[in-house]
């Protein structure tokens, strides 16, 4: 795992993202910027770095409700080192443990283009209308298509009655033929 390292009581301080595994045990640690949401301690053990601002600092990503795509986004890394005692080195034997700031940077999107935004409210408002429209359609079509087969079915039901032979020029009807039928039975 590159964020916490085995054996150790805790991965990194509050406010601090431990990557030294991640960049070849070099004792990088990432942060907000001016240790924002980290630990005071942070702040008082560096000279000339000024307190934390919320607007400033953050990092933040608006997210369209509907589709879960990112509108806007701000993302805001410092990096820092981590500088310990090495009493084996004589300048550096007198060094407290503290964090030193190195760099903070941003990257983001304030505004998608109109052209974006504009494709993503047709995305996000036309198929909930189109759905509507296919559901009312599909349903007209279905009671149209029940009402002309139970049309059908009572229109037949109604001249079941006469049967027209084909090749023939004469209608024969059902009681005609339920006559023959019974006439042979009783033979």
């Amino acid at each position: 795992m590159c964020f916490c390292p085995a054996g150790q009581p805790s991965c990194s301080p509050n406010g601090l993202f431990n990557v030294s595994l991640c960049q070849y045990d070099s004792p990088i640690m990432l942060s907000f910027p001016h240790f924002y949401l980290g630990d005071e301690s942070f702040l008082s053990e560096v000279e000339g770095i000024s307190p934390p601002d919320k607007e400033k600092h953050k990092f933040f990503i608006d997210v369209h409700p509907t589709m879960g795509t990112t509108l806007r986004a701000r993302a805001r890394i410092q990096i820092n080192l981590a500088v310990s005692q090495v009493f084996d080195i004589k300048q550096v034997a007198n060094f407290p443990d503290i964090v030193f700031p190195i760099l903070w940077f941003e990257e983001g999107i304030d505004e998608l283009p109109d052209e974006i935004t504009d494709l993503m409210s047709f995305a996000a408002t036309v198929p909930p209308k189109i759905r509507l429209g296919i559901i009312i359609g599909l349903f007209s079509l279905g009671a149209f298509l029940f009402s002309l087969a139970l049309f059908c079915l009572i229109r037949s039901s109604n001249r079941q009655s006469t049967l027209h032979l084909e090749g023939s020029n004469y209608l024969a009807t059902a009681q005609f033929d339920l006559t023959k039928k019974k006439a042979k039975d009783s033979k």
